[in-house]
């Protein structure tokens, strides 16, 4: 994940991050794990870039953004490594079940690098519950995506075919 991937990250975690000089000033301190410290200091000159350009001003509506540099490519590689088959027995929506979906919906469903279906699915409702009063039609997106993750993951649990 690239630096505006990680502001992003941090302000739906509800963590404000800041320059200060050449040190990054971040708060509440609790709500960084020892995970995200360490994607802090291994980013940190693109943070301090980053916040001097503006980035941390982006909407904290949208989603975790995918690394730049991989665009959908890692979506799709981690498809190709894992093979649908796999990823739907983890309750990712792939195959035919995600190309009968909307276009808005298809892009929040699927498969994502570093997040299992329930983790992306609480993401969403965060998301959701952050975004209703300035977004409502987004926030609602969020939460059909979600509810989505979280019906195919019973509907696997129950043994239904991958």
């Amino acid at each position: 994940m690239g630096a505006e991937g990680l502001i992003h990250k941090l302000a739906t975690l509800g963590v404000e991050l800041a320059a200060d000089g050449d040190r990054l000033r971040f708060r509440p301190v609790d709500r960084v794990t020892p995970d995200l410290l360490a994607e802090l200091r291994a980013h940190k000159a693109d943070l301090l870039a980053a916040l001097g350009a503006g980035v941390a001003d982006a909407d904290p509506c949208q989603p975790v953004p995918t690394d730049p540099a991989a665009g959908t490519g890692g979506t799709l590689a981690a498809i190709r490594a894992a093979g649908r088959r796999k990823l739907a027995e983890l309750g990712w929506i792939v195959g035919d079940r995600l190309a009968g979906l909307p276009e808005e919906l298809q892009g929040l469903v699927m498969p994502r690098e570093g997040w299992t279906p329930a983790s992306w699915a609480e993401h969403m409702r965060y998301l959701a519950g952050r975004c209703a009063e300035l977004h409502p039609d987004r926030a609602d997106l969020y939460r059909r995506a979600s509810g989505m993750l979280v019906t195919e993951a019973r509907r696997i649990e129950r043994g239904g075919p991958a």
